[in-house]
């Protein structure tokens, strides 16, 4: 059956929820059955937009070509108005989690395109409109009933448009795009004083904290003053503050940076503006000024500020920067909580330099093998790397006994395959600024010391056994940002009973809808009886590559 999607707020996670409206009240997406591999066929494709048109400085909806043409009705928008049957029904489209059978190597996102025909010039008026970054959708149904009955396949971004004398293509990307090419935030200092900086830093980018994070370097804002920046946002707590790592004493806390600036702070203390993300010095420092915080405080779309990965991952996309995705309709709130369930721990990050959300993304979700994607309905979705096998499949795919018909599945190609690991390193409490001896106070121990020269401490966990049969068998850190041992400790024990056994990566062509939402979801495939697969071998889709007709699909087990 077809898996619907209705506009509805999402469940009350530990990371927050939407306002609900009324349950139910219309599909806004609806994907065909992926295991139904002919469901797709026979169905009528249409295409729908809101380019930006300059001369009349509005983005309407425009039905610019279908697979199926004919007039639309007078209660379709826009009404009844001509659709040329010029859409060419292949769809040319791909998305993967990771490249090759290392899921710590980064994938890809979305791109395609749309060829449209039109040798005799009659859409020529499309090229006077703006496509970069209008908004597509792609409906499909029956050929024989009114467009107004058709479902959305699809959610897309359009990337430009293309033409020669016989076709439009038009070019396609996934709403990742937006995550991809804006800034995690955007906020600079303007040099103007007060909480915009000293002169020096004007367009310097303002640091962001979120999370629990340790030993950040924060931003001289005053330099008479001794104000400091650690988070443009507001914090939660500025728990400590160091002079070579010697702890200053905590004052109080002020409303405003006026109020800060205008304070009384005693030599060797510290006062702070939580509001602003500020602290203020009562005396010079001696050495480097760092501190421990728990960052961004701030509540957006209901939530408060996040402290682990499903949370801050939904922050960056959502919550900051002058370009966010919507937090009620482009985010699967279910991917969202099954990642919270499996990842609940304390973590951090602080950024201090210019970079992409996509970036971000990227890092916060590495060290615990996440990914991030959009599904065809056009939501963010989140996951993790586990052990296929030990998920009940969410779609079945068989091929046939001998003689018994169409064969829908090709014969599976084996792309890359990947050692056991003889070692896995997840790190905790993540040292943000690096400091040799030599700038520490005197009064901390060697001990503390070493820990403030490196980078992150890592929970460990080997494989003797592995080492010794896998001579090449590789050993891994990852930089994963916990705050607890504990939990980087579970994650290392998780990570290493994974890959104690070699993964491989696989190709299958099928005949199947090139729109299914299979990406992320776990495989079964019975009765190929061939390759080690035997009756039924489960396998992660990580990724789907569609060619016209040709559908691919990236398994991963």
């Amino acid at each position: 059956m077809a898996g619907i999607i209705y506009q509805y707020g999402g469940p009350p996670f530990s990371f927050g929820s939407v306002d609900a409206v009324e349950p139910f009240a219309f599909a806004i997406y609806e994907s065909l059955d992926p295991a139904n591999l002919g469901a797709h066929e026979g169905l009528g494709l249409l295409l729908v937009a809101a380019p930006y048109n300059p001369g009349t400085d509005t983005s309407p909806t425009i039905y610019p070509a279908a697979t199926h043409g004919r007039s639309t009705l007078s209660t379709d928008t826009p009404a009844t108005t001509w659709v040329p049957h010029k859409l060419q029904g292949d769809i040319n489209i791909g998305v993967e989690l990771f490249s090759g059978a290392d899921p710590t190597r980064k994938g890809s996102q979305g791109v395609g395109v749309f060829q449209i025909l039109d040798p005799d010039g009659e859409l020529d008026g499309l090229l006077d409109l703006v496509w970069d970054g209008a908004s597509i959708e792609l409906k499909r149904g029956d050929p024989s009933s009114p467009y107004s009955e058709w479902t959305t396949a699809a959610k897309l971004t359009a990337a430009g448009m293309l033409s020669n004398l016989q076709e439009k293509e038009l070019r396609l990307r996934d709403i990742a795009w937006k995550l991809t090419t804006s800034e995690l935030h955007g906020e600079r200092y303007a040099g103007t004083g007060t909480v915009e900086g000293d002169a020096p830093l004007a367009g310097r980018a303002k640091p962001y904290c979120v999370g629990y994070v340790t030993n950040i370097t924060p931003v001289l804002i005053n330099a008479t003053a001794l104000i400091y920046q650690v988070s443009w946002s507001s914090v939660t707590a500025i728990s400590a503050v160091y002079d070579g790592r010697a702890a200053l004493t905590p004052g109080a806390d002020y409303a405003n940076y006026a109020l800060l600036a205008a304070a009384t702070v005693g030599g060797g203390t510290y006062a702070t503006c939580k509001a602003l993300g500020l602290f203020r010095l009562g005396s010079s420092p001696v050495l480097d000024i760092t501190a421990n915080v728990t960052g961004d405080a701030d509540v957006v779309n209901g939530t408060p500020g996040p402290t682990t990965r499903a949370g801050v991952v939904r922050r960056i996309a959502t919550g900051i920067g002058s370009v966010t995705l919507s937090d009620s309709e482009q985010v699967d709130f279910a991917s969202f909580g099954a990642f919270e369930s499996q990842q609940p721990a304390p973590v951090g990050w602080y950024w201090d330099q210019p970079g992409s959300k996509a970036d971000a993304l990227d890092e916060v979700l590495a060290g615990c093998l996440g990914y991030w994607f959009v599904g065809p309905n056009g939501q963010l979705s989140i996951g993790l790397v586990d052990d296929p096998t030990a998920r009940s499949a969410d779609i079945v795919l068989s091929y046939p006994a001998t003689g018994a018909g169409e064969v829908r599945l090709g014969e599976p190609q084996m792309t890359d395959w990947l050692s056991p690991r003889r070692g896995t390193h997840i790190g905790w409490g993540r040292n943000y600024t690096i400091q040799t001896r030599s700038v520490l106070a005197g009064s901390v121990s060697d001990a503390d010391a070493q820990i403030y020269a490196e980078p992150t401490r890592y929970a460990s966990v080997e494989s003797a056994t592995i080492a010794a049969k896998y001579p090449a068998s590789p050993t891994v850190y990852l930089t994963a940002n916990y705050r607890d041992e504990a939990d980087a400790l579970t994650e290392a024990t998780r990570q290493q009973a994974l890959f104690s056994v070699a993964r491989t990566r696989w190709t299958v062509s099928i005949v199947m809808d090139p729109l299914a939402d299979v990406v992320s979801q776990v495989a079964r495939i019975d009765n190929l009886n061939r390759l080690g697969w035997g009756a039924a071998k489960s396998l992660l889709v990580c990724g789907l590559d569609a060619n016209g007709p040709s559908v691919e699909l990236k398994l991963w087990g």
